[in-house]
C-alpha cells in the first residue's frame, strides 16, 4: 500500500512542527515548506493561541503565540484516518511542556487537515476538553 500525498503532506508537516518547538532559533522556514500559500489554522477561541491564523504570515504568528504558552509538543499514539482525495483526520494524545514552569500537560487532540498542492491548505484541531487545558494553564488543575 503506497501513502497517499495527503498524508506525505501530514507527516512532513507534523515533522517540521516538532522541530520548530525544540528549535532555540525559531526559523519558520522549517515549517512554510509544508504549507500552502493560503494555509488557514483554526485553533479554539478560548485558547491563549486561539483565533484564525491565515496565510504563511499568520500561520508563523500563530505558532509564536503557541510557542509562547508550551517549549515542547509531541504526538504519540497516532491515528490517521485518510478521508479520500484532500482530508485527513488524525487522532492522537498531545503531551506538551508549559514553558512557564517546565511541567507536562497531556491530552487527546483529533485533527481534521486539508492539503492541496501536496501542501497544508487548513487544519482544525478539536480538544476533548478546553475547560480542563485552560484550567492547567491558570494553575488550577493538576
Amino acid at each position: 500500500m503506497t501513502k497517499s500525498d495527503a498524508l506525505a503532506a501530514l507527516e512532513r508537516f507534523y515533522a517540521a512542527e516538532e522541530e520548530y518547538v525544540k528549535s532555540n532559533d525559531k526559523d519558520f522556514a522549517i515549517i512554510a515548506d509544508t504549507l500552502h500559500e493560503d494555509v488557514v489554522m483554526k485553533q479554539a477561541s478560548s485558547l491563549p493561541y486561539g483565533g484564525e491564523w491565515t496565510g504563511h504570515k499568520g500561520f508563523e504568528s500563530w505558532m509564536r503565540a503557541m510557542n509562547s504558552v508550551w517549549s515542547k509538543l509531541e504526538h504519540f499514539d497516532v491515528q490517521i484516518f485518510d478521508a479520500g482525495q484532500d482530508t485527513i483526520f488524525t487522532r492522537a494524545r498531545a503531551v506538551v511542556t508549559l514553558r512557564a514552569n517546565g511541567q507536562r500537560y497531556e491530552f487527546p487532540i483529533l485533527h481534521q487537515v486539508t492539503v492541496r498542492d501536496n501542501k497544508i491548505f487548513t487544519a482544525e484541531p478539536f480538544y476533548w476538553d478546553t475547560a480542563a487545558l485552560l484550567a492547567y494553564l491558570a494553575g488550577t488543575s493538576q
